[in-house]
C-alpha cells in the first residue's frame, strides 16, 4: 500500500468517522470506525440479518478489524495504490460514505467527460461532484439534515487531497467525530439513470487526462471476481453506481 494510506485511514478513524454510532435514519446501520453491520457482516461471511442484533456486535468490534476491512474492501476496491497521491484518499473516501461502486463510477465518468489536465483539477472535480450528489439525496431534504457534516467532511478532504498532490503539508483535521454524517448512498429518484463512464472490472494506467499516471497490470480479476476489461486511459475499478453520476 502506499505511504499516504495509514495516516488518511487514520484521519478517517479518529477525524471523520470516530467509534460507535447507530443514526436509525442512517443506511449502513449501526456503525464503528466508520464500518457498517453490513460490512462486518461480510467480512465474517455471514448474513446480516437484523441491524438490531448487530448492534452490540459492531460497537464490540475491534480496531483492527475496521483497518482490514479498509484495506481489503475499500482500498483494494478502489485500486488505491495505483491512484495518484491525493487523488487515491479523495476516492477512497468517497467510497467510504458512499460505496466502492460510485466512487470508481464518478473517476471514470470524470476522465471520460471532463478531462482534467492535472490532479488538483482531477480532485476539485471529485469533490464538487460529491458534494452535488449529497444534494440530491432524499430530493435534498437529507442535505438539509446532515449537510453540515457531509460538507464539512468533503471540504476538509479537498484541502487535504489537494496538499498531497501537490507535496505540501496538509492541513490539521477537524474533530467530526461529533458531527452526524451518515452513509451518504441513496440518491431522489427523479436524478434518473447513471450516464457516463465504462463498466469495468479494472485497468490498465498509462497517461491520462493530460499529465501521467502510475502504470497498474491486471488487478481486478481476483480482487472483485468480475470479468475483467482494460483501458489504456482509465485507473480504477468501476461498476455499476447507485445513482446518476451529474457531470
Amino acid at each position: 500500500m502506499q505511504a499516504d494510506y495509514q495516516p488518511f485511514i487514520d484521519r478517517v478513524i479518529r477525524n471523520y468517522e470516530g467509534g460507535y454510532g447507530w443514526n436509525k435514519k442512517d443506511p449502513g446501520g449501526p456503525t464503528k470506525y466508520g464500518i457498517t453491520c453490513y460490512d462486518y457482516a461480510d467480512y465474517l461471511h455471514v448474513k446480516m440479518d437484523s441491524m438490531a442484533a448487530w448492534a452490540p456486535r459492531v460497537q464490540a468490534m475491534p480496531l483492527d478489524v475496521a483497518e482490514t476491512i479498509y484495506a481489503k474492501k475499500y482500498a483494494i476496491g478502489v485500486l488505491f495504490s495505483s491512484l495518484a497521491p491525493g487523488i487515491d484518499c479523495c476516492i477512497l473516501d468517497y467510497a467510504i460514505n458512499s460505496g466502492v461502486s460510485r466512487a470508481n463510477r464518478v473517476y471514470t465518468a470524470i476522465l471520460e467527460k471532463k478531462h482534467p489536465t492535472n490532479p488538483t483539477q482531477f480532485i476539485d472535480m471529485i469533490c464538487d461532484e460529491r458534494l452535488a450528489f449529497m444534494h440530491a439525496i432524499r430530493g435534498g431534504s437529507a442535505w438539509a439534515e446532515f449537510g453540515h457534516g457531509w460538507g464539512a467532511r468533503v471540504t476538509d478532504l479537498r484541502g487535504y487531497s489537494i496538499a498531497l498532490a501537490s507535496n505540501i503539508v496538509a492541513p490539521n483535521a477537524p474533530d467530526l467525530t461529533h458531527v452526524t454524517q451518515p452513509k451518504a448512498t441513496h440518491v431522489a429518484k427523479t436524478a434518473g439513470p447513471v450516464t457516463g463512464g465504462s463498466t469495468l472490472g479494472g485497468a490498465a494506467v498509462t497517461h491520462a487526462a493530460g499529465f501521467h499516471w502510475p502504470t497498474v497490470a491486471a488487478v481486478a480479476a481476483g480482487l472483485l471476481a468480475v470479468g475483467v476489461a482494460f483501458e489504456a486511459w482509465s485507473a480504477g475499478a468501476a461498476a455499476k453506481a447507485n445513482a446518476t453520476v451529474h457531470l
